[in-house]
């Protein structure tokens, strides 16, 4: 019972903790939004195993390597019964980004074939 009750008040903690922002708030300081010498040539989708993600290229013209970058991407709400289920956010990834270097990506994620999107920013780390 006492284990329980435990659980329980940890959970609250870190309800209380994420919905004030406090977590957000701290992690977001972590990392950066990527300098204009990282940037997104072109994106697009793409068809796997008969699965779709959102793939492109990113170019590294910045003087310093990047372990990570981050490219997301916002998907347009469709019209229709589905609309709930429509837009949010699509992340797509690269790793270790070295100076003058075009690497491709691609999104952790697949989204439906007839998807629209647009680019909402990088981030780089």
């Amino acid at each position: 019972m006492k284990i329980a009750a435990g659980i329980l008040c940890l959970l609250g903690i870190v309800w209380v903790i994420t919905a004030y922002g406090w977590v957000g708030s701290r992690l977001g300081s972590v990392g950066s939004k990527a300098p204009a010498c990282l940037e997104v040539l072109g994106s697009t989708t793409s068809e796997e195993d008969g699965v779709t993600y959102i793939v492109g290229s990113l170019r590294n013209t910045c003087d310093t390597k990047f372990s990570l970058v981050t490219v997301l991407f916002k998907l347009d709400r469709v019209s229709g019964p589905m609309e709930g289920m429509s837009g949010g956010s699509i992340y797509a990834y690269s790793r270790d980004v070295v100076p003058g270097e075009v690497r491709q990506f691609k999104s952790a994620i697949p989204v439906s074939k007839d998807s629209s999107y647009r680019p909402d920013g990088i981030n780089a780390y």
